[in-house]
């Protein structure tokens, strides 16, 4: 009985190798490049061992005798590495375009040390799926002359693929990424497959060059996923479908990748913000960019039909507008604050941003906003209404301005509003400077507002009463027109 691993009807070798190790606990038997880690012995029932080297050594040598057959002429030769176990760090950058490798299996294999591929040539396919990274995987500069297969595979580390060329196609349909993912500065020949992928860390396609269609069909981001300067050539083209508006959220491009055209959405489910808002830095200039990213979102839904979204991003934009005009430096603060705690090398899951939740969400309820926005009416048009797009708002202001007069001839009111009729209705002495604001002045001056002057009550708590019915209508109004942009659209 050979190995396993060899024969195993999935994966079957074509040259089975000799068994070193039998493991007691199941009797199954394993050659030197699929026993476990810490097994890799040189004959069966020996305690010596290969050091991580002298197995990569062997790895080599499988690997140059496929090369050996490749440059005498045959055409079909692969090497197979399948669920191969490398015990350590391992480096192919040895094999560069002067020596590139040949159509390669690592099907199921584990890389328990640092899988080091960088500026390596695939001149063939190459299979990784299923494949298990436990360290770094580093591919930046690699080259990829044939269809290169990753479905499937886990990337518990960093995964680096920055400046990979993809001249077939590329498949990580599946995969995990529970670290950063690098594909800047990648180029996609062919169709790239991201359906079903997770991506629990940083994802990188900034500045990447797509020449087929790059898919990504439920696909998970948990974190940010940077489109910021990717660029399409020939019918190159990002399709998002199916997507969730958690993940959408971490997605930053501006509106250069928008207008390109880079992305085509399908059936996705939109946020109510954007990466770029998320993780920009809140200065003028980034405030002025997500403006303007947001109003071509607004246009790309209303040329859609998508009256809900044109609602959605038109109420971002013109908030972008109010926090770039007003300069809300608490806001940028509290959002600093925020990203900091995210970014933290412990990770947000971590005790470290569970224990800075309270602080934070106490900073949030600060108040932000600087004096000088008080005096203006844009900020009062998205307070009360959400610029006349907040149904929900708008009512419940409208409510307050309802319940507050009950609470002022409530228990709370009773000792106060004595005294301010006995200030409201004080009269001043004739000829002084006080006059011009005294009591009979201002119940006379109600008689000239329209909706005021059969207000009962005298003096200057009259004038309140007549502002206060003037609020109560105009935030009716705002409500109105809240729901009329809530039901139109």
């Amino acid at each position: 009985m050979g190995c396993c691993r060899c024969e195993h009807w999935w994966v079957k070798w074509a040259e089975p190798q000799p068994v070193v190790f039998a493991d007691p606990s199941d009797g199954q038997e394993y050659c030197v490049f699929h026993a476990p880690e810490g097994e890799k012995r040189k004959a069966l029932g020996s305690e010596e061992r290969y050091t991580v080297e002298e197995f990569n050594d062997l790895v080599f040598a499988r690997i140059d005798a496929v090369i050996e057959r490749v440059q005498a002429g045959e055409t079909d030769a692969r090497c197979d590495l399948s669920r191969t176990v490398f015990p350590g760090a391992v480096d192919f950058e040895r094999y560069g375009k002067d020596n590139p490798l040949p159509a390669i299996e690592f099907l199921g294999a584990t890389f328990s040390g640092a899988a080091l591929f960088g500026g390596a040539t695939f001149s063939g396919a190459a299979w990784f799926s299923g494949a298990t990274f436990s360290g770094a995987a580093r591919f930046g500069g690699a080259t990829f002359s044939g269809d290169a297969w990753f479905r499937g595979a886990t990337f518990s580390g960093a995964a680096w693929f920055s400046e990979a060329t993809f001249r077939g196609a590329a498949v990580f349909r599946w995969a995990t990424f529970s670290g950063a993912a690098v594909f800047r500065w990648a180029t996609f020949s062919g169709n790239a497959v991201f359906d079903s992928a997770t991506f629990s860390g940083v994802a990188g396609f900034n500045r990447a060059t797509f020449s087929g269609v790059a898919s990504f069909e439920r696909t998970t981001f948990s974190y940010k996923a940077d489109f910021r300067w990717a660029g399409t050539e020939k019918d190159g083209r990002v399709v998002l479908r199916d997507m969730h508006a958690a993940s959408l959220e971490q997605l930053v491009f501006t509106r250069a990748e928008l207008e390109a055209p880079l992305f085509r959405f399908v059936n996705c489910d939109w946020p109510r913000r954007l990466g770029l808002e998320v993780y920009g830095k809140g200065d003028a200039a980034g405030l002025l960019e997500c403006e303007h990213l947001y109003r071509a979102m607004r246009k790309r839904a209303d040329d859609e039909h998508d009256r809900r979204m044109v609602s959605v991003w038109h109420d971002r934009e013109k908030l972008m507008a109010l926090l770039r005009l007003r300069g809300f430096g608490p806001v940028r603060a509290v959002r600093q604050l925020w990203r900091g705690a995210r970014e933290r090398k412990d990770g947000p899951q971590s005790e470290t941003w569970e224990a800075n939740k309270p602080l934070l969400a106490l900073a949030a309820l600060l108040p932000l906003v600087p004096l000088r926005a008080l005096f203006s009416l844009s900020f009062w048009y998205w307070a009360t209404c959400g610029f006349g797009e907040r149904m929900g708002r708008a009512g419940l202001v409208l409510a307050l301005l309802a319940v507050l007069p009950f609470l002022a001839f409530g228990p709370a009111g009773a000792a106060l509003l004595p005294k301010f009729q006995a200030a409201a209705n004080a009269t001043a002495a004739p000829g002084s400077p006080g006059g011009f604001f005294a009591a009979t002045n201002a119940t006379a001056a109600m008689q000239f507002i329209p909706f005021t002057k059969d207000i009962g009550g005298e003096g200057w708590l009259k004038v309140a009463q007549g502002l206060w019915h003037v609020l109560v209508i105009v935030q009716a109004t705002l409500f109105a027109l809240a729901v009329r942009n809530r039901f139109r659209r």
